[in-house]
């Protein structure tokens, strides 16, 4: 860094006509900053560096860098993670294992295609739509409530009726 001074012009009106107020250039940055600034941006890299040491004083913080008082919050998160992978991947197989028995294997794509797409666009226009409206909790919770509806629903209409 290098040091200048700087000649300010103060309106007629004020009491002195020229301050001049030392400087300082950063190479850097191309960034000129006032000699209390650097003070404080030199402190705050040596405290943020200080503070780096100490909180990394936990030998498995090099290969598993959470700290310990994130620790249920990430456990919780990756269960929570699996369990939706899980499910998902069983749903998945456990269709097309079903469509492919009954219908055969040419009903995946005409069920992709002709079902799946449409219902996803028509309920993302629809969440959408009611996004716009609703309060996002309340919003949320009517999406809850139409999916644990339809699981019952489900349950003991639909799927007695099939047989």
């Amino acid at each position: 860094m290098v040091m200048m001074t700087r000649s300010l012009e103060m309106p007629s009106s004020s009491l002195p006509t020229k301050i001049t107020k030392p400087q300082t250039i950063s190479k850097e940055h191309d960034v000129i900053i006032s000699d209390e600034s650097s003070k404080i941006y030199q402190s705050s890299q040596v405290n943020t560096i200080a503070s780096a040491n100490n909180e990394k004083k936990y030998w498995y913080m090099q290969i598993f860098p959470i700290y310990p008082k994130e620790l249920l919050k990430f456990f919780s998160l990756s269960m929570m993670m699996f369990w939706i992978v899980f499910v998902f991947t069983m749903t998945r197989d456990t269709k097309d294992t079903l469509i492919v028995t009954n219908c055969g294997a040419e009903a995946i794509a005409f069920l992709k295609v002709y079902g799946v797409v449409p219902a996803a666009a028509g309920f993302m226009i629809l969440y959408a739509k009611l996004a716009n409206i609703l309060a996002p909790r309340v919003s949320l919770h009517n999406k809850k409530h139409y999916d644990i509806k339809y699981d019952i629903l489900f349950l003991f209409r639909l799927y007695f009726m099939s047989h």
